[in-house]
């Protein structure tokens, strides 16, 4: 059943999936945004379509790849995924996937072209991925978060003009970039000649092909410092502040103010995780598994919990927390 409102000038027709704006008689439709279900996801392949925020922020870019149920359920935990139908004129995330022509840049080498781009892949530089751009031009080296736009088939890097805290950091032609990515199985660093910077029709930045490539294996379970405020909720019991050191996907340690029942009845840990994308809460059954004074401060306790079935979609977010940890704060495992 749909719902007709009516606007000065325009036309908004609601159902149940989707919201579309159009202009009022016989003009053509402004937007049309589609609200996406789970099922409409498909697994393992690319995208056809730019997945959009509700109010149309790009999501996940088109042509990335969802592997698994649990990613669609995470991405349906923390967003409203929409994706677009109308003949828009082509967005700066959309332009970011389009096929570049050939250029006038040589080839880096005769690798064949697919080879290519498995290997740029296995640094984490996938379309819409996440980097830590370091600047080495100037006094003072300035460093910033950009995002994979594409590459072009000679292996030429595209991204976004890094940023810091909001602000665009300008590289200049020829200048070296130190760039590290997160590939799925570890850090990688390596560093790019700056190209070409482009302000048309978006701010980007091209990049030579990456060289002095070095990669850093990370554990399966990472553990990293922390410095977070939860609470621990134990039954019978108030629930209690706690300060969290050090954390990973297993377990974490933790200073309590307050000496906690330690006979080994499930609790809940519970507290909030920010990335650069997500902001979130999370909840997670626990054992505590040790208690001892802390040393430095005097009535003060330290305990170590280990997570129960943490969910699949926790677990993710957990983890893309301690690789930015890792990532932007140049943090070493504990």
């Amino acid at each position: 059943m749909l719902a007709l409102q009516a606007a000065p000038g325009a036309l908004k027709v609601m159902s149940g999936r989707a919201v579309y704006d159009c202009w009022s008689a016989g003009a053509a439709p402004r937007r049309i945004m589609i609200e996406l279900q789970p099922l409409d996801i498909p697994l393992a392949v690319p995208l056809p379509w730019p997945m959009l925020e509700r109010d149309g922020q790009l999501l996940v870019p088109k042509g990335d790849v969802i592997h698994s149920p649990e990613e669609v359920d995470l991405l349906f935990t923390l967003h409203r995924p929409h994706r677009r139908t109308d003949g828009a004129a082509q967005s700066a995330a959309d332009f970011a996937h389009s096929q570049f022509p050939q250029t006038a840049f040589p080839d880096i080498d005769d690798a064949p072209e697919d080879e290519r781009s498995i290997a740029l892949e296995r640094l984490g530089l996938r379309p819409g991925g996440v980097l830590t751009v370091r600047l080495t031009a100037g006094a003072g080296q300035s460093k910033g978060t950009a995002r994979v736009i594409g590459y072009s088939p000679q292996r030429h890097l595209l991204i976004t003009m890094p940023t810091e805290g909001g602000r665009p950091l300008m590289p200049v032609k020829d200048e070296l970039l130190e760039i590290h990515s997160f590939s799925g199985e570890g850090i990688a660093s390596f560093e790019c000649s700056v190209m070409a910077v482009c302000r048309l029709p978006f701010e980007y930045v091209v990049l030579s092909s990456p060289r002095r490539i070095k990669s850093r294996s990370l554990r399966k379970s990472l553990r990293i410092r922390a410095n977070v405020v939860g609470k621990m909720l134990i039954s019978g019991e108030p629930p209690r502040m706690i300060h969290i050191s050090d954390l990973s996907t297993t377990g974490a340690s933790f200073r309590s103010a307050h000496r906690l029942e330690v006979s080994g009845a499930p609790a809940r840990l519970r507290f909030r995780v920010k990335t650069r994308d997500y902001h979130s809460e999370l909840v997670a059954a626990a054992l505590i598994r040790s208690e001892k004074p802390a040393g430095d401060l005097p009535n003060v306790y330290q305990y170590g919990v280990e997570f129960l079935e943490l969910a699949a979609a926790q677990k993710m977010l957990l983890q893309c927390f301690i690789y930015e940890q890792l990532l932007w704060s140049g943090q070493r495992m504990v």
